[in-house]
């Protein structure tokens, strides 16, 4: 329900098939699924899924050697 213009903050995991990143989300999935009986096995691709809504990528950045993506996104004003 994002109105044109409006704003749009993301920030989560991102794969980017390193190794040591398959290793840190096979023990954090390992850990929520025994912690809280998840069935999630992997990353969603939640960028890909907010740009098909008509959002558009105004400012990205990448931490933790692009394993977190933080991203501002708005909404099209057409």
């Amino acid at each position: 329900c994002l109105r044109r213009g409006g704003i749009w903050i993301a920030t989560d995991f991102v794969d980017e098939k390193k190794w040591w990143q398959g290793l840190l989300l096979f023990l954090m999935y390992q850990f929520f699924r025994f912690a809280c009986a998840i069935q999630a096995s992997a990353l969603p691709t939640w960028e890909d899924s907010l740009q098909m809504q008509g959002l558009r990528v105004v400012k990205k950045r990448n931490f933790f050697g692009g394993f977190i993506s933080s991203i501002v996104m708005e909404r099209a004003h057409g």
